[in-house]
């Protein structure tokens, strides 16, 4: 589900609002009118400005996060500009008023994230090279980009799970992703011999002994976070165990780990599928399908790199060997 989808389901206002300052220019500032925060749309759509055309003096504003002029820009704390969608990609920063997605607040970025270059920056040659970057969520990749860089030559931005509301992942970890969906999608029989990821972080032979599927929710909440791992028992405001999930846009109350209930919006239910898999030692373990691979799928190289089997120790020997002092 789209970010303004998800900001068009927790407002009132129009979904999208369009400047009129920028109607004679080629360049049109179009908003969703959730994510930027129109909470009074005027009368007649014709009569809105954006926040940088009604501060008649920031014509010329650039955004502090990623050094670009001009776009759907508000006031910081510290009375600088910024791009909403900027300000989203950065877990750290807050908006003073949620609804109206102002003044941005920039107190706790974290001081290093001002440090890091921004990759596509420094590849384009650009001279002025500054903001705030935000870093690719694949792993431990953490290639540095601003979300605006990203968009320019394609990279996958995605709708993330609080806190991270809005991510990226770079065009290397984009093919992985791509492959583990397609793997995902292809399910796993009874009794399959597999290869699979042990305890100890290596990977040997087994046999899948049971289907464990789990249902997670997607749930919109109304500060604008996402969450698409939701199990039922966490919604405190219905019996999802017994009555099933609520309808797509129901409001609902859920409890987070940190004690608190939070309010928002029921988006949908998935369904994915584990793996309960028999290891030669004897151990079982329930395996996400990103960690199972059937014997005839290809095995990336860092999986080759942590296989064991005909060619090395089962995990019971490795275990043997220490207690034994080898």
């Amino acid at each position: 589900m789209s970010m303004s989808a998800v900001a068009h389901s927790l407002t009132t206002a129009p979904l999208l609002s369009r400047c009129k300052a920028s109607m004679p220019l080629l360049v049109l500032i179009l908003v969703c009118a959730g994510c930027y925060g129109v909470v009074q749309p005027p009368p007649s759509a014709a009569d809105w400005l954006c926040a940088r055309c009604e501060d008649q003096m920031a014509e010329t504003a650039e955004c502090c996060l990623c050094a670009m002029r001009g776009g759907a820009l508000k006031m910081t704390s510290d009375d600088r500009w910024a791009h909403v969608l900027c300000a989203m990609s950065i877990p750290e920063i807050k908006f003073g008023d949620l609804p109206s997605r102002q003044p941005i607040c920039l107190g706790e970025v974290d001081k290093t994230r001002w440090k890091h270059k921004c990759s596509y920056c420094q590849q384009c040659g650009r001279q002025r090279i500054g903001g705030v970057v935000t870093q690719c969520s694949r792993g431990k990749c953490g290639r540095p980009l601003h979300i605006t860089c990203a968009l320019r030559p394609g990279v996958q931005i995605l709708q993330g799970d609080w806190p991270d509301v809005i991510s990226f992942v770079c065009h290397r970890h984009d093919i992985a992703q791509k492959s583990i969906q397609q793997r995902e999608a292809v399910q796993l029989a009874l009794g399959e011999e597999v290869i699979a990821k042990h305890e100890n972080n290596r990977f040997y032979k087994g046999q899948v002994t049971q289907l464990v599927p789990q249902v997670f929710y997607t749930v919109a909440f109304d500060d604008l976070s996402y969450s698409s791992d939701m199990q039922p028992e966490d919604v405190k405001s219905r019996d999802c165990i017994a009555l099933g999930p609520p309808n797509g846009g129901d409001r609902i109350e859920v409890l987070w780990p940190d004690g608190e209930m939070y309010g928002g919006k029921f988006v949908c239910a998935r369904t994915t599928m584990k793996y309960e898999v028999a290891f030669p030692d004897g151990t079982s373990r329930t395996v996400d399908r990103e960690y199972v691979y059937g014997m005839s799928e290809d095995l990336p190289k860092k999986v080759q790199t942590k296989m064991v089997g005909a060619i090395g120790p089962q995990p019971s020997d490795v275990w043997e060997r220490v207690r034994v002092g080898w």
